[in-house]
């Protein structure tokens, strides 16, 4: 049994946040004790053990007790309070626990037990979506007291592997990478709770969702073909081998060069949705070889790479094809004279031709007249 008898007034006081032990509020000591025990026994050396204290409550109203150590860990220990007269007695029964030298603190004003919050969490949804990313969103049924209450957040994977956090109760949603977060394949399950320094609302939200990061199966494209659907479009066509059950689409990518490797293929691509085919708009340019391929995505919109499968040359004619060879009954392609340009109108493009021997003639008449010369007399006229 160890004895404290404690006189007036405290030798110190504190101030402390007891939210961690379920009372809410800050609270002020009444005295603080420094413990040094003269000798430290385990806890397999103790068959039981009481520790009491009296004080003068004349001067003294503690309302709870803890022990702090050295660096400053509170501990509220287990303590029967009781008033005889002038005097007070705390009874502490540490169990077989033995106290470590630190300080005996004696908390005073009325302790205010923590309820646990009444908010609770609602509407989760945990969705996987393209490239093995998941996310997750809910609300929350009541308001929240930010700073005091906090979101409990713990995803496990398939094997129960766990990552447990206190968040904000600001939040309401969270993402996993698809990069770094998660595997192919791996279920990651959402568990959430509302809690304080009280407990935590018994309603508890969890979700679950599959990591897809890639189309499932081994479907693939097969027997590919191009070929000249009109002047203005090619036409591709394929068939499907392996399992495609996780198949949502198809899409053609194609380009002007050729790859070997199935993470250089292009990102011009064509949608062909469930068809094994595709219409494709020639490019304009010059005359070059196009190359293709089909790959599969899911709907969560992954899609498989592959190299080119199939190629074809659009050829470019930039010959220059003179209007008349094409239509040669055209008015303006009628020859002044023939029996086809009777009745009609003379063709815009000799109304250039006229008028310029007008005005060739005419310079050429002037040249002829002023050769005559200056001044008086006879003179000799070339025509």
């Amino acid at each position: 049994m160890f004895i404290f008898t404690l006189g007036g007034g405290a030798d110190d006081t504190v101030k402390k946040d007891l939210s961690f032990a379920g009372y809410a509020g800050e609270y002020t000591s009444v005295a603080v004790l420094d413990y040094a025990p003269m000798s430290r026994y385990l806890g397999s050396d103790v068959y039981h053990q009481n520790i009491s204290i009296t004080y003068d409550t004349a001067s003294l109203a503690p309302t709870s007790i803890f022990w702090v150590s050295p660096n400053n860990v509170w501990v509220e220990l287990d303590a029967e309070f009781s008033e005889q007269s002038s005097s007070g007695v705390i009874d502490i029964n540490p169990g077989l626990d033995v106290l470590a030298q630190g300080q005996i603190v004696l908390m005073g004003g009325e302790l205010q037990i923590i309820e646990a919050p009444t908010v609770s969490l609602t509407g989760l949804t945990v969705v996987a979506t393209k490239g093995g990313d998941i996310t997750a969103s809910w609300s929350y049924s009541g308001s929240t007291v930010p700073g005091f209450d906090w979101l409990s957040l713990e995803i496990c994977d398939s094997q129960n592997n766990c990552d447990s956090t206190e968040e904000n109760v600001s939040m309401s949603a969270h993402s996993m990478s698809g990069q770094t977060d998660t595997v192919h394949g791996e279920e990651y399950t959402y568990t959430l709770q509302v809690c304080n320094a009280g407990g935590c609302n018994p309603v508890i939200a969890t979700g679950s969702a599959v990591a897809d990061k890639e189309v499932d199966g081994d479907a693939m494209a097969t027997a590919m073909s191009v070929s000249n659907k009109d002047d203005s479009t090619w036409t591709v066509i394929w068939t499907v081998s392996g399992d495609a059950s996780d198949v949502a689409g198809w899409k053609v990518c194609w380009s002007d060069f050729a790859w070997t490797v199935a993470g250089d293929m292009p990102t011009q691509c064509t949608e062909a949705a469930s068809s094994t085919s595709a219409d494709i708009m020639k490019p304009g340019g010059t005359t070059k070889k196009y190359h293709f391929t089909a790959v599969p995505y899911d709907n969560k919109g992954n899609m498989n790479n592959d190299v080119s499968m199939t190629d074809i040359t659009l050829t470019i004619d930039n010959t220059v094809v003179d209007p008349c060879e094409t239509n040669p009954d055209s008015e303006e392609c009628q020859t002044i004279g023939t029996d086809g340009a009777e009745g009609s109108e003379v063709p815009t493009w000799t109304w250039g031709v006229i008028i310029g021997l007008v005005v060739v003639s005419f310079v050429a008449g002037a040249f002829i007249l002023s050769r005559g010369g200056d001044g008086g007399g006879d003179k000799d006229w070339d025509y």
